[in-house]
């Protein structure tokens, strides 16, 4: 499927350097699928291990910030420090962007039939590795 889509001059010089070679152009399309793969596979094994607790506290964290989905990164940081149960959870940036883009599904979605918070937690997951 062609779709039309605007590059930043940062992702345009990431793509050229990442995968010209010689007098060959980019290879634009693989260079995008191939970074958002591996990208989903980096979130998706890199998501933390948290208490339900601490999950709820992260997605009413983020619903609070009116954080855009388009904004990133989100400030997952500012989430921790403001929210005194979440002061003592230490991240690495790949988790933070898990936790993040975990708690944008969330919001975007309507999870009224599941049963509790793990089985919305696997079906993100699941979404995330599509």
């Amino acid at each position: 499927m062609k779709r039309s889509i605007s590059l930043s001059d940062s992702s345009v010089n990431f793509i050229t350097a990442t995968t010209k070679r010689g007098d060959d152009d980019p290879k634009w399309s693989s260079a995008i699928n191939s970074a958002l793969e591996q990208y989903k596979m980096l979130l998706v094994y890199s998501m933390p291990e948290l208490t339900e607790k601490e999950w709820r506290g992260f997605i009413e964290a983020y619903r609070k910030s009116n954080n855009p989905a388009h904004e990133f990164p989100p400030r997952i940081e500012y989430y921790i420090k403001n929210n005194v149960m979440l002061e003592d959870i230490k991240l690495t940036p790949i988790e933070q962007m898990a936790v993040a883009y975990f708690c944008q599904i969330y919001w975007i979605n309507d999870w009224e039939g599941y049963e509790n918070f793990y089985e919305i937690k696997r079906n993100i997951i699941s979404r995330l590795s599509e």
